[in-house]
C-alpha cells in the first residue's frame, strides 16, 4: 500500500511539473508575438507566383498592420521560405503569412 501510494504521489508531482513547465513554453515568446497573436491569428498559405512579382511587391500585397515595416514582412517571408537570397522565380510556389482577427 506505501509504495502504491509513493507510486501516485510521484505520478502527480511529474504531471504537475509537465503541466506548469507546459503552460512556460506555450508563453514564451517574443513581446512583438504576444501583441500579434493578441490582435488575430497567424495563417499560413501556399501561393503560385507570376511573372513580375518580387518579395517586396509580395509584401505589399499580403501584409497587414501586424507587421512594422514591408522589410520585415519580407524577412519573415525568406525565414519560413528558407530562401538563401530574395531571388524568386516565376511558376514557384511560396508560403506567405497573415493575420486574421
Amino acid at each position: 500500500m506505501k509504495k502504491l501510494l509513493t507510486g501516485f504521489t510521484a505520478f502527480f508531482i511529474i504531471l504537475c511539473l509537465s503541466v506548469s513547465l507546459g503552460f512556460n513554453f506555450a508563453s514564451a515568446g517574443t513581446e512583438n508575438e504576444q501583441i500579434d497573436k493578441a490582435s488575430g491569428h497567424k495563417y499560413y498559405k501556399s501561393i503560385e507566383l507570376k511573372s513580375g512579382d518580387t518579395l517586396w511587391t509580395i509584401a505589399q500585397r499580403y501584409m497587414d498592420e501586424c507587421y512594422d515595416s514591408t522589410e520585415d514582412y519580407v524577412e519573415e517571408l525568406i525565414s519560413i521560405n528558407r530562401l538563401s537570397s530574395d531571388q524568386i522565380y516565376e511558376g514557384e510556389f511560396l508560403m506567405i503569412s497573415y493575420y486574421r482577427q
